[in-house]
């Protein structure tokens, strides 16, 4: 959700529109609407972690748009959205705090350096792409000067007003770069008993300093608040350099914010607590105890609104809302683990929920979808914290070690076990009440530590394996033991040594355990007694994980190779070897059985393939992964590793269509997205270089919009430069024109017969005319002429495109070369320049269309080249494209038809023009379909058979994608 960075808001009049908070997420932000916090937008993984971050709302040609300034090292980055719009380069360390003041951008390293950016000159380098340079660099005056907050003191024209890790306030010229006052230092107040028990002389030897943690306006001119590390809040008056009032918020107050409508103060503290003031009366009015877990890093007022936002450093963003009367109410919280998570596992059938745990020792289910909630199950001691004075985290039960859920169980009782460190009771939780039972597993006060747990696939009973080599059965919803008893054949106990894992089979026949003895072990689910069959295994086990559809079991062993057992006939069908160097930490098999992953201390997660037993996939991580989980429907894989609060989904490619896998060699490296770290260079050199193809792109498209604006000749790419070929062997092209200029080529009867139609109800009337013809005599007569009966029964002319073939071809051929034939009576229609190869503007004529003669078209495709083949066809209508493949002769051994299909065949060999060319085929063949079946031409045969194999290479891979992208959206939707 956040971490220790600071919140960053952007307030407008419209909560529900203009309101946005921005949060810092490991090397990445996202900001969030109000009041609801659903998330807006994420931004992309940077380089590094992010230090500080700002946001500013910047009027340019509007509509308005945020800017996000983020520290990362010693540069600033600049992004519009997610648009990566700057780089801000003039530290030399890293940068930890900023500050925009009107135009301005100021930012605070820890080199001792202040610099002044002027935010104008991002437009600049928006469109220019060179490199923006700080207006003014100043260097602090002292070498240990720790800037710890910074605040624009309202009418204090080009000041700033520094706090101090050393206890004292600085009024800087940001302009001029001198220190214009110093205020302070702030000395700590000792109490009465200690000032006694130093006495006044000591006392004044032991005198300190107070630092200040934290600066903020007040909305009065001269008057700031000052919060100080021995929880002191001043009001300061900087004119007179005097203290107005004075509040306590102990033990140190890290963040404030007034609300400056209602008077009131809000102040957080590193204990997690939130206080509100009455600054007209200037008393405590509300307490918010534990808001948070951890220190406060954020609290900020709504203006105009009784909402209160804050955030601390235990991963987690509340909304409170208040009157002045009235105890904050809590509206809406955001959290996630405030330590790194050590356990996964995909929640539910469908997979939209993780069941994690991790080291702050909490239990939560985190939903992958939206529209779901996200709980953290209780541990029931809110109550008894409050009556002990306590904090609830001090109450909570130890870090979980293993944890086991049986979903079937949900609506009726409890169906989450879990094992705790250093613990001897095994504990119940409800999902459907998120809590934790009132019943715990626990037998007797000597028994072992829990070392295991497993629930039953119909969720009835649970397994507890200990550290003493005892296996115990329970019934959940009781929560008694049964008296079944698991004994070897030497001892009383199931395993002499702990028990590494306990797995019961899909089918609830075996209870299956595996101890440091290096003993495996089938048991009667029911009866328990000895067991049935024994395997013995070549090291101690190190953790048993099982096949959630299937009767394959993993062994994760110590000597860091792992054993596939077919728990059915108790054999090793598989035997992992030569891939982790240390502890292997967890494994987990895919849906179908066939793939199964593994990660471990060595900082490795391979995929190893059951079939081949080779590994398909080897990724080394910046941190070790401790937990993993496959989707249930193999569509993601989850992991937790250490020191990484957030849990990583990796996307199956295989989900997306087949990749070709192969067995890898050797590990290749890959980056988290969330802790921040550089694994190499090469990761962001093809970032770099895709980043400054984009920006030179928008740069160059602004630059034509610019001229366009101004009335300047713009230089644009004509279809006459785009080359013939594609980018590769694999890629198609199309032709780029409109549909219906290809789509129509079959289509064109159908259309004629529509055209004809219409013509025909249009000339269609009566023997009698409605109106009657008059003229206008001298004599102011009316003359009537009739008109013949045979001026209303005449026929429409007989179309070129109606005679048989035979008479096109004399029409044709007494033609001279550049006449033009009459074909169509449509007014619309292009009338095409064969010399020119593009539209006339001259030889129109009403109601008719020329086109040029076939042999123009034929020289094109065999004489005059491929490329100007393809240009002259671009600029053809779509009729004289029609009328010239339906001229094409059989005669002279189908030589007109060898060229069109040497033709059809180049441009399918090339993979260009492909629409275009596809309706050419079906013309082609449409037209010519009854000539082609009766044909025994060799020649022609072979360019058939050539060109059906070219057309099948692509429309095979084009079936194939389109029917996984079909599959891909049925899953995603639910819809077949």
């Amino acid at each position: 959700m956040t971490d220790a960075v600071p919140l960053s808001f952007r307030f407008g009049y419209n909560l529900k529109e203009d309101a946005r908070v921005y949060a810092a997420i490991g090397n990445s932000f996202q900001s969030l609407r109000l009041p609801g916090l659903q998330t807006g937008h994420i931004g992309p993984q940077l380089k590094g972690k992010i230090n500080c971050m700002h946001v500013q709302k910047i009027d340019h040609h509007k509509p308005e748009y945020d800017y996000i300034f983020c520290g990362i090292g010693a540069e600033v980055v600049v992004f519009h959205q997610t648009e990566l719009v700057a780089r801000l380069i003039g530290h030399q360390k890293k940068v930890v705090k900023m500050l925009v003041i009107g135009r301005y951008l100021l930012t605070f390293g820890e080199d001792q350096m202040f610099c002044l950016w002027n935010i104008e000159d991002i437009y600049a380098y928006k469109k220019n792409g060179g490199q923006l340079s700080p207006m003014v660099t100043h260097h602090l005056p002292d070498e240990d000067y720790i800037v710890t907050s910074v605040v624009h003191p309202e009418t204090y024209l080009d000041k700033v007003l520094i706090g101090t890790k050393q206890g004292h306030l600085d009024l800087y010229n940001i302009r001029v770069g001198k220190l214009v006052h110093r205020f302070g230092p702030f000395e700590v107040n000792m109490s009465k008993s200690q000032q006694h028990l130093l006495g006044e002389e000591q006392a004044a030897l032991y005198k300190t300093y107070a630092q200040i943690t934290c600066l903020e306006k007040t909305g009065i001119i001269d008057v700031v608040l000052v919060g100080l590390s021995d929880g002191r809040i001043l009001i300061y008056n900087l004119l007179h350099d005097k203290i107005l009032a004075t509040f306590k918020h102990k033990p140190s107050v890290l963040a404030m914010s007034i609300h400056k409508d209602k008077q009131l103060l809000a102040t957080g503290n590193d204990l997690g607590d939130v206080a509100i003031w009455d600054l007209k009366d200037q008393q405590l009015i509300h307490m918010i105890s534990h808001s948070h877990s951890s220190s406060i890093v954020s609290v900020e007022f709504i203006p105009r609104h009784p909402l209160l936002i804050t955030s601390g450093e235990d991963n987690s963003i509340s909304i409170y809302e208040f009157e002045k009367n009235d105890h904050p109410i809590l509206l809406r919280k955001l959290e996630g683990h405030a330590r790194p998570p050590n356990r996964v596992h995909f929640y539910g059938p469908m997979g939209n929920w993780l069941l994690s745990s991790g080291d702050d020792r909490q239990l939560r289910i985190t939903t992958t979808d939206p529209s779901q909630v996200s709980f953290q199950f209780s541990h029931r001691v809110k109550a008894r914290a409050k009556r002990e004075k306590q904090t609830i985290s001090s109450l909570m039960l130890p870090p979980i070690i293993d944890m086991d859920y049986c979903w079937l169980r949900s609506e009726d009782w409890s169906n989450v076990v879990t094992a705790h460190q250093n613990s001897p009771i095994a504990y119940l939780w409800s999902a459907k009440n998120r809590n934790l039972s009132k019943k715990s597993l626990f037998a007797y006060k000597d028994a072992g530590l829990v070392s295991s747990v497993c629930l039953s696939l119909c969720g009835n009973y649970a397994f507890i394996g200990r550290d003493n080599g005892q296996l115990e059965k329970w019934a959940v919803q009781s929560s008694t033991k049964r008296t079944t008893t698991f004994t070897s054949k030497d001892t009383s106990a199931a395993h002499d040594g702990p028990i590494a894992g306990v797995v019961v089979s899909n089918m609830n026949e075996f209870v299956v355990t595996a101890g440091y003895d290096c003993m495996l072990y089938f048991w009667d689910y029911a009866k328990g007694g000895k067991p049935l069959f024994i395997m013995d295994l070549p090291s101690p086990p190190m953790l048993l994980r099982k096949h959630s559809h299937g009767n394959m079991l993993a062994i994760a062993l110590s000597d860091f190779t792992i054993l596939i057992v077919d728990m059915s006939n108790q054999t090793v069908v598989r035997h992992f070897k030569n891939g982790h160097r240390y502890t292997i930490n967890d494994i987990s098999f895919s849906p179908d059985g066939r793939y199964v992953c593994s990660v471990g201390s060595d900082k490795y997660m391979i995929i190893w393939d059951m079939l081949s037993g080779l590994k398909v996939d080897w990724l080394e991580v910046p941190s070790p992964a401790t937990s993993i989980s496959y989707h249930p429907k193999g569509l993601y894989l989850a992991s937790t590793h250490v020191n990484t609060i957030g849990i990583a989904l990796w996307v199956n490619k295989l989900t997306f269509g087949a990749t070709g896998l192969q067995h890898a060699h050797t590990p290749k490296k890959v980056n988290l997205p969330m802790n921040g770290e550089i694994v190499t260079s090469e990761l962001y050199d093809e970032d770099d270089e895709l980043e400054d193809l984009v920006v030179a792109r928008k740069r160059k498209r602004e630059t034509q919009e610019d001229d366009e604006e101004e009335g300047k000749p713009t230089q644009r790419l004509k279809q006459d430069d785009i080359p013939s070929t594609p980018r590769g062997e694999d890629y198609i092209t199309l032709s780029g024109v409109a549909k219906h200029r290809w789509y129509g080529l079959t289509q064109l009867e159908r259309l004629r017969e529509k055209h004809d139609a219409f013509d025909k109800a249009l000339n269609t009337t009566e023997k009698l005319p409605f109106f009657l013809e008059t003229t206008f005599n001298e004599e102011d007569h009316f003359k009537t002429e009739f008109i013949k009966d045979d001026a209303f029964n005449h026929t429409l002319p007989e179309k070129a495109e109606d005679k048989p073939i035979e008479e096109k071809k004399v029409v044709e051929e007494e033609a001279p070369k550049g006449d033009y034939m009459d074909l169509s009576d449509s007014e619309d229609d292009v009338v095409v320049d064969v010399e020119k190869n593009e539209p006339s503007h001259i030889m129109k004529k009403r109601g008719k269309v020329v086109l040029p003669a076939s042999s123009t078209f034929l020289a094109k495709i065999g004489d005059e080249g491929f490329d100007e083949a393809v240009a002259y066809m671009r600029a053809s209508t779509l009729k004289h494209l029609d009328m010239s493949i339906r001229l094409l002769s059989s005669t002279e051994q189908f030589k007109e038809y060898r060229l069109f299909l040497n033709f059809l065949l180049t441009a399918l060999e090339r993979g260009i023009e492909y629409d275009l060319v596809q309706g050419l085929i079906s013309l082609f063949i449409q037209c010519h379909f009854e000539l082609l079946m009766k044909c025994n031409n060799g020649d022609v045969l072979e360019l058939l058979a050539k060109l059906r194999r070219a057309q099948d290479v692509h429309t095979k891979a084009l079936d194939t994608l389109l029917l996984q992208s079909r599959s891909m959206i049925c899953m995603l939707t639910g819809v077949q």
